[in-house]
């Protein structure tokens, strides 16, 4: 999973899990990550994957967006890049990794072992009538 954490303003610490791509950041009402910051404009910067399966920011003709304090049109993106567009800082990052819950599974696993063994008590006890 990927996530942006903010870094700044009233939402700092807060993360994102960015889970549809392309992925809009702006102040604009159809971008996904919609935040009102000063120099932020609608539809800003997109996250969206290239063609080398990473993901890559994207700005907007015109629109100031630093990767890691660096002024860029378009740039991939790692795991702990800083990526600041207009005023706003976002921390790009893996999420936490989340195991599938398996009780399900297991619980038919151990119903299943023992209807193996019912059954094979039920073959042993007819043979020896």
């Amino acid at each position: 999973m990927v996530c942006l954490r903010h870094l700044t303003g009233p939402d700092a610490g807060r993360e994102i899990e960015l889970r549809r791509f392309p992925f809009q950041i702006g102040r604009g009402p159809g971008d996904h990550l919609r935040l009102e910051a000063p120099g932020l404009w609608e539809g800003h910067c997109v996250i969206e994957p290239g063609d080398d399966r990473r993901l890559w920011v994207r700005a907007r003709p015109g629109a100031p967006v630093q990767v890691n304090g660096v002024p860029v049109e378009s740039a991939p993106l790692r795991n702990g890049d800083l990526l600041e567009a207009g005023g706003v800082r976002l921390r790009f990052g893996l999420g936490p990794v989340r195991q599938t819950d398996l009780r399900p599974r297991e619980a038919l696993t151990w119903i299943g072992l023992a209807l193996a063994a019912a059954f094979q008590l039920f073959v042993a006890w007819n043979l020896t009538r």
